[in-house]
């Protein structure tokens, strides 16, 4: 008899792919959530409204759903390195890019209403190690955004997949940050640190055992 689980994931493999389409169209609608929510905040910093107070609790939110995010964008490679779980990486690949652009969205967005945005009220700028890292993460990501729809996949050819790398960079600038900013979450990008090694050195030596063969 098939295992629970496989049924459970390969029926979740059919809504996705039939669904993609409406899938899709939630992610849009979540990054023009997120894209809102930062003109608003902006807007609030600099008129002075009672509303800015709240824009750190926000940012917070953001910055944990930003580490999810670029959990789930990084996953599918880690499982396709690994051989494991090959149903889940097929769902999680067809929405990847969209992980991705949520990701970079909720990212600038939590970096902004933390510190960015007062930062530019107040003409007051101190950028500690932290913020920093966090600030590369953000400046790492941007060529990804920019190049997360088909006609760069048709126009960089070869290149894409090496200028995509950079998602690693980002990985170790976000680790960084959350590491003094908040543990929890920088010991759970440290875990996704040695998933990608772990993952790199098992493909690497599958594929000399297979060369040897």
């Amino acid at each position: 008899m098939e295992p629970y689980y496989t049924r459970i994931s390969r029926s979740i493999q059919l809504f996705s792919v039939s669904n993609k389409g409406k899938i899709i169209n939630l992610f849009v609608c979540a990054e023009l959530i997120v894209f809102t929510t930062l003109i608003i905040g902006a807007f609030a910093v600099f008129t002075h409204s009672p509303a800015a107070l709240l824009l750190t609790q926000v940012g917070r939110k953001l910055g944990t759903l930003s580490v999810w995010l670029l959990s789930l964008t990084l996953l599918p490679g880690i499982l396709r390195r690994l051989q494991m779980f090959t149903t889940v990486r097929v769902i999680l690949m067809l929405f990847r890019r969209h992980f991705g652009i949520l990701m970079y969205w909720t990212a600038i967005t939590h970096g902004l209403f933390m510190f960015g945005l007062q930062a530019l009220a107040s003409g007051s700028w101190t950028v500690n190690a932290p913020i920093l890292m966090g600030i590369l993460a953000v400046l790492v990501s941007f060529p990804l955004l920019l190049t997360s729809n088909d006609m760069s996949v048709r126009l960089l050819k070869g290149w894409w997949n090496t200028l995509h790398k950079l998602v690693y960079v980002t990985l170790f600038f976000a680790t960084l940050h959350t590491l003094t900013m908040n543990p929890g979450l920088g010991a759970f990008l440290m875990t996704f640190l040695f998933l990608e090694l772990l993952s790199y050195i098992v493909a690497w030596i599958h594929d000399h055992t297979l060369s040897r063969g």
